[in-house]
């Protein structure tokens, strides 16, 4: 009916796989998605403010993450949303939205990858 606001929620997940011989002791993971996308009233505490603003939000897991053995996947799941009233309002800021998920191994960048087109499903 008239007034009425579909919102549609996703999980972005982000999956590390050691693929190297080792165990991965010191290690961690970024995304950076549009801040119109984040679930409002929801508390991210993964949030880097400093890096954040009303166009993107960076987020990173924790610094105490346990060893990551050889072979193994970890997922990461960070919730957001699309609603029609964001989606047909900004329909270009929708199209261009994407989502950037870094892995960082012994303090160093190993892995970059960039979700282009976050779309009202």
């Amino acid at each position: 009916g008239p007034g009425t606001v579909v919102v549609h929620h996703y999980e972005l997940v982000a999956r590390l796989s050691n693929t190297t011989r080792k165990r991965l002791n010191d290690w961690y993971i970024e995304v950076e998605l549009p801040t119109p996308l984040l679930e409002p009233g929801l508390v991210y505490g993964a949030l880097v403010k400093e890096r954040s603003d009303a166009v993107r939000s960076v987020f990173r897991t924790s610094s105490k993450l346990p060893a990551l053995p050889s072979g193994d996947p970890y997922d990461w799941r960070i919730p957001y949303r699309v609603d029609d009233k964001l989606f047909w309002g900004q329909h270009e800021l929708v199209q261009q939205a994407s989502a950037v998920a870094r892995a960082f191994v012994d303090g160093a960048l190993v892995a970059e990858t960039t979700l282009n087109k976050i779309q009202n499903f």
